[in-house]
């Protein structure tokens, strides 16, 4: 890379067409921008590396931050949430399911179902919340249904296979 930066600077200082601009690139002549990109296409060409990073996009920003606050508050919040106050069905040694509801929710009635169904054959322990419960303000959840399962939230309607894609990640 460095005999690159050389070969430019070379380049520079010998030719007269870029001496006579002295890098007010705003005066020059047409002959002289033309013969300017002529050199500036060349060294790009025989040096890509100069160029590639503006050209390759910025890594992702990491989640962990965020993903270990949620785990943090879930750790705190698991003993409220899976408490004798929301239970509603399932052996004591079963994983534990939140559900997070709204009176008048369809939504929440095919979850509630599937939950006490799953809790009936001893899969999970089933809790109910609603929405507007104190306990789960922290949660900052704003739509119903929704789901924690131990240390993952899930915002929203979901299909009977991702709930039980959850549940068999928990008993892993």
């Amino acid at each position: 890379m460095m005999r690159h930066l050389w070969t430019a600077a070379i380049i520079a200082a010998a030719s007269p067409l870029v001496a006579v601009a002295q890098t007010d690139f705003g005066s020059m002549s047409a002959q002289e921008r033309a013969a300017f990109r002529h050199e500036v296409r060349q060294a790009l060409m025989d040096a890509p590396e100069l160029v590639l990073p503006a050209f390759r996009a910025p890594p992702p920003p990491t989640m962990q931050a965020g993903i270990s606050a949620d785990n943090e508050m879930l750790a705190r919040l698991g003993p409220v949430l899976f408490s004798a106050p929301a239970y509603r069905a399932g052996p004591e040694d079963a994983p534990e399911v939140a559900l997070i509801s709204t009176p008048d929710c369809p939504a929440c009635d095919t979850a509630r179902q599937w939950l006490e169904d799953q809790a009936k054959a001893g899969q999970l322990q089933y809790f109910e919340w609603a929405l507007s419960s104190a306990e789960i303000k922290p949660l900052e959840l704003d739509v119903a249904p929704s789901f924690v399962f131990g240390n993952v939230m899930l915002r929203g309607d979901m299909p009977p296979v991702v709930l039980e894609k959850y549940l068999r990640k928990m008993t892993r």
